[in-house]
């Protein structure tokens, strides 16, 4: 079994990102995994400060001339082995060339490009993201983003790399023998007063399970938060009545699991 680690985990705000025009948590990544990406030609890769400019760079572009609402990716990896917040787990991703890629697959990314070849720290910090991005329900298939569109991306030494991991188990390294991992991040909270479609898919999760009994009608109410308070300690998880992407996550999670995944 493979153990993976990382340099370190960068989050939206220690990157100084942007926050994204809006989110879609349309994908389902259970049915597939992650796919590899590198970041196309002459990227610069010798210092650790060059790989935030050119994630952020990527993210102006992608934004700004591309007119998407974020940074295309899930996750990011650099050559120096630290692993950089994109998207984040449980959001669409933007950047596999299709509408079934995007729905199955999350994207992570090498902060290189063609003619370079990644570091031991950066395929180390490749795995660790693949092990999270499972660890939040993606499933094991790991793909080229050639495995779903017509490019040369990610190149022979990522190809190489995503063949090995398909499929294949990975073990993150204990946290005796690293710092606990920061967790992925997002811009993304659903609480008491909020209405919508979101709040409709997250109280169908939660008839499916058994902790809500109300109307589906997309009202944030106070039963709605009742139930979200009994799952959250049921499941252990932060209990505050607020759906934080990681609750999201679970719910969705648990019931895909129970055949309930819409």
């Amino acid at each position: 079994m493979t153990t993976a680690t990382h340099a370190g985990f960068l989050s939206r705000a220690t990157l100084g990102m942007r926050p994204p025009k809006s989110i879609s948590r349309n994908i389902d990544a259970a049915r597939g995994g992650c796919a590899l990406h590198y970041g196309g030609d002459n990227v610069p890769i010798a210092s650790h400060a060059q790989c935030i400019a050119t994630w952020l760079s990527w993210q102006r572009f992608h934004m700004d001339s591309r007119g998407w609402a974020d940074l295309a990716y899930t996750l990011g990896v650099c050559q120096h082995g630290y692993v950089f917040a994109g998207r984040g787990a449980g959001l669409r991703t933007a950047a596999n060339g299709s509408n079934d890629g995007n729905l199955r697959f999350y994207a992570i990314v090498w902060i290189g490009g063609a003619r370079q070849t990644p570091t031991a720290l950066a395929l180390a910090a490749i795995d660790w993201a693949i092990a999270e991005l499972r660890r939040l329900g993606a499933g094991d298939r790991v793909v080229r983003h050639a495995d779903l569109n017509s490019t040369g991306c990610p190149g022979d030494p990522l190809g190489r790399h995503a063949r090995l991991r398909d499929r294949q188990p990975i073990r993150q390294q204990s946290q005796d023998a690293v710092p606990p991992a920061t967790p992925i991040e997002q811009e993304y909270e659903m609480k008491r007063g909020d209405r919508g479609g979101d709040v409709r898919k997250m109280q169908e999760r939660l008839i499916q399970l058994g902790h809500y009994t109300g109307q589906l009608d997309g009202d944030f109410g106070p039963q709605t938060e009742a139930a979200v308070l009994a799952y959250q300690q049921e499941r252990r998880l932060e209990v505050t009545g607020r759906v934080s992407l990681w609750t999201a996550v679970d719910l969705q999670a648990r019931a895909h699991a129970l055949g309930s995944h819409r």
